[in-house]
C-alpha cells in the first residue's frame, strides 16, 4: 500500500515513471539503448516552416479541425502536414511526434 500524502505523491511516481511524460516526474532520461537494437533514428530531412507550425499545436493538444481554423488552411492539408511529419520525425502518432520534437530540440 502507498503512503498517504506528499510521500505517497512521491511513491507513486517512482513506481509509474516510465509511464509518464519525463517532464513532469524531473530531468529527463536518455532511454537506456537494448542489446542488438538499431539506435534511434535522426531526422534526416528539416520539417518546413508550416509542418513546425502544425506540429507546435499539436503539441498545444489542438485537434485537426482547430489547427485547420487557425491556420486558415483545410482540414485534409492539415492531415498530409501530419503525415509528413511522422515519416520526417519516424513515428506513427502525435504523441510520438511531439515527445520526437523535443528530444530534437524542434519544439
Amino acid at each position: 500500500m502507498a503512503p498517504a500524502g506528499a510521500a505517497g505523491r512521491s511513491y507513486l511516481a517512482h513506481v509509474y515513471r516510465d509511464l509518464l511524460e519525463p517532464d513532469l516526474v524531473g530531468p529527463a532520461r536518455e532511454p537506456v539503448p537494448q542489446p542488438g537494437a538499431s539506435p534511434a533514428p535522426v531526422m534526416l530531412e528539416p520539417l518546413s516552416s508550416r509542418e513546425r507550425e502544425v506540429l507546435q499545436y499539436a503539441a498545444e493538444m489542438l485537434d485537426t479541425t482547430e489547427i485547420a481554423a487557425v491556420l486558415f488552411i483545410s482540414v485534409n492539408t492539415v492531415k498530409s502536414h501530419l503525415k509528413s511529419i511522422y515519416r520526417k520525425l519516424a513515428v506513427t502518432h502525435r504523441g510520438e511526434a511531439v515527445r520526437r520534437a523535443r528530444q530534437l530540440r524542434i519544439l
